[in-house]
């Protein structure tokens, strides 16, 4: 169909979410989890699909903190194309 199929998104998410940190945060992520022992497990995902990805589509990723708890944070991904 020409489109990126849905789950393939799921596999994108945690490869964003370690860019994410190599581009803003003073710490690789790979380094985060072996050298301060500290990682961010997916515990629950939900998601919204409003349109098609179609494959050679650039799509720019935002991420940002939607809530801070006292063990745990909430992320959101956001495609656009």
């Amino acid at each position: 169909a020409g489109i990126v199929y849905y789950p393939q998104y799921f596999h994108l998410c945690p490869a964003d979410f370690e860019d994410f940190f190599d581009s803003t945060a003073h710490i690789s992520y790979p380094e985060l989890i072996s050298t301060k022992r500290l990682g961010f497990p997916t515990v629950a995902i939900q998601s919204n699909f409003t349109a098609p990805l179609v494959y050679g589509d650039t799509t720019i990723i935002n991420i940002a903190i939607k809530k801070n708890g006292g063990s745990s944070l909430v992320f959101t991904l956001q495609y656009q194309a």
